[in-house]
């Protein structure tokens, strides 16, 4: 206790250190951005109230591009609440970062797609299918994707390393 205490304490400092070393320096020589901080959005909250308090004091917004909510049926896909948040966000000149193409967590995964996916082919074949369609909607309005999320941890295909990496590359590509 003593020891995780005493490197509590020198971390800090560290920390404390480093930002204000690196802070200053970058400041005068304008190398930040205004404010680098930004919220996710889910499309229900699009609304001028979360615009002006978005524009009064945040760079960049996150959309959520979960499965369940962009395909929640085979080849089905309802984009119209994104697309609307995106155009309105990109009018007011916050940057968009997309979150996450693909990820196997329950909550974003449609019953469908584990029902479907009975081999890796069928999955990765699916995968890719959403991954084309949200970039060619999308693109323009999002600076920034988060391609895939955490699919080595929630795996429920049980999908071995070699299968995940797959999907990453063919993601990134």
């Amino acid at each position: 206790e003593t020891s995780l205490s005493a490197g509590m304490k020198v971390g800090e400092t560290m920390g404390k250190f480093h930002a204000d070393l690196f802070l200053k320096r970058r400041r005068p020589a304008a190398m930040l951005a205004r404010r680098p901080i930004g919220c996710r959005l889910w499309p229900a909250q699009c609304n001028a109230p979360a615009f002006q308090k978005i524009s009064d004091c945040l760079d960049l917004v996150s959309l959520p591009f979960g499965w369940t909510v962009t395909e929640p049926h085979p080849t089905q896909f309802e984009t119209t609440a994104l697309e609307q948040c995106a155009t309105l966000l990109k009018s007011r000149k916050i940057t968009l970062f997309g979150h996450s193409l693909v990820s196997f967590d329950r909550a974003q995964l449609p019953a469908w797609v584990i029902k479907s996916a009975k081999d890796f082919d069928t999955l990765r074949e699916m995968a890719g299918r959403r991954i084309r369609h949200l970039l060619k909607t999308f693109a323009g309005h999002i600076s920034a994707w988060e391609i895939v999320s955490g699919i080595h941890a929630a795996n429920p295909f049980k999908l071995p390393l070699d299968q995940i990496m797959d999907l990453t590359r063919m993601s990134a590509i």
